[in-house]
């Protein structure tokens, strides 16, 4: 009977690595949330990391977490952060009225995750969608933890657009937005 066992055992490890190598281990995990605010304040809210504090969804979860901006806004901004399950980095890599892009690192990884927010205005206001993809290089476990990737970080992502929605409708500072009208001449809209 021991050895049966012993040989369902080995047969189920073997199933286990051989199914492990041929995983994939990328992942992609995608979020959106339809926000009642104009794209400029969901812009303001994402594309400066001096305001991700405020909505970031990990900071609040880890243990001894600790969020550090070291670069508040515009393209090659960044923050750090330390603490559990696993310190990092994130790199602001774009930022346009449409799309803000970011590289994060986790641990002593060299190779970057890529996050990206989409801003999309709608008739109902701003549709704000949030992308990550990413690569485990953790050998056999790393595909394993690609296929539940969804199921770890999706409810954290959202969590944070929640965050931000809720940011974006309860500001009501008046901005000015500057562009080009049909002309070509300097104009600006007061959004309220």
């Amino acid at each position: 009977m021991f050895k049966w066992i012993m040989v369902v055992l080995m047969i189920v490890a073997v199933l286990f690595v051989a199914v492990g190598l041929i995983l994939p281990k990328t992942f992609q995990i995608s979020r959106t949330v339809r926000i009642q605010a104009h794209q400029a304040r969901v812009l303001r809210c994402i594309s400066r990391l001096d305001s991700w504090e405020s909505w970031w969804p990990w900071d609040r979860h880890n243990v001894g977490h600790r969020l550090v901006i070291e670069e508040p806004a515009n393209v090659g901004a960044r923050m750090s952060w330390s603490g559990r399950p696993a310190p990092g980095r994130l790199v602001l890599t774009k930022t346009a009225i449409a799309r803000v892009e970011y590289d994060v690192y986790f641990n002593a990884n060299t190779r970057s995750d890529k996050g990206a927010f989409e801003i999309r205005a709608s008739k109902q206001g701003t549709e704000l969608t949030w992308r990550v993809a990413g690569h485990f290089e953790t050998p056999i476990i790393g595909s394993y933890l690609a296929l539940i990737a969804d199921a770890m970080h999706g409810g954290m992502i959202e969590w944070g657009l929640d965050n931000i929605k809720d940011l974006a409708e309860a500001d009501k500072s008046e901005l000015n937005l500057y562009y080009k009208d049909e002309q070509g001449n300097e104009a600006v809209e007061k959004i309220h």
